[in-house]
């Protein structure tokens, strides 16, 4: 890696994703490519049994100076990896995306606008108001309105959409965020953006396009539940928690 900060770290989580994850990788290094500013891509192997490490050492090799693995041994969570490589990148803006790249990568700009603006958290959002291309399934969508109904009875429905896997922080929010989450799965989104709000750190969630992509890890009943007790529990876990001053 160059010794500079990047202006962007594009953080990808990724666990037996050899299928799957270089399409992503080529969608962000072809979208940065002619961009102005200056980027790394951490990929973060979350103890995968497939090629996926293969697979992005080919991509160290091609592209020695945007693209590393960092390699965490076993299996321990979505939640883990991304924490780790928040923590781990060097960025003055971290973004995190999902390895199946439901997202197009160009809707970054949005994101990078809405920090532009003085936010410290942009959120990509599937249902946030807005125009953009929706691509999902009827069950989908049923098992997130259920999901968000459930958030709003526990008082816990922060944003709109809080699982969307498309974020980008500040790297100062970043890091005073990510030391504190405790969720090692799926939960973390959630975590996170509660304690964006209780630091004092600002976020906006923003429409972004999504596709359905297939070979999705996410078991859509019992994720949701762990979720949902991650959200239960993240009040009591960060309690003690106070705004910071800036």
């Amino acid at each position: 890696m160059t010794s500079s900060i990047p202006d962007l770290s594009v953080i990808i989580p990724c666990y037996n994703e050899e299928e799957r994850l270089a399409p992503s990788l080529d969608d962000v290094l072809a979208t940065l490519k002619d961009e102005p500013i200056t980027f790394e891509i951490v990929a973060v192997d979350d103890g995968s049994d497939d090629g996926t490490v293969a697979l992005i050492n080919q991509y160290t090799e091609k592209h020695p100076h945007q693209v590393r693995l960092l390699a965490l041994g076993e299996n321990s969570g979505k939640g883990v990896a991304v924490t780790r490589g928040m923590l781990e990148a060097q960025g003055k803006r971290r973004l995190f995306m999902d390895a199946d790249g439901s997202v197009p990568f160009r809707e970054y700009r949005k994101l990078w606008k809405i920090l532009d603006n003085g936010e410290d958290l942009a959120i990509g959002s599937r249902v946030a108001p807005g125009k953009s291309e929706l691509v999902t399934k009827p069950t989908r969508r049923w098992v997130g309105w259920c999901f968000r109904q459930t958030l709003r009875m526990i008082g816990m429905n922060l944003v709109d959409d809080s699982q969307c896997g498309f974020k980008m922080f500040s790297a100062y929010c970043a890091e005073e965020v990510f030391t504190r989450i405790r969720s090692q799965g799926f939960g973390f989104d959630l975590e996170a953006i509660y304690l964006t709000r209780k630091l004092g750190f600002h976020f906006f969630e923003v429409r972004v396009e999504w596709h359905h992509r297939i070979g999705s890890k996410v078991d859509l009943l019992q994720d949701s539940i762990r979720i949902l007790r991650d959200a239960f529990l993240t009040p009591i876990r960060h309690g003690r928690v106070r705004k910071i001053s800036r």
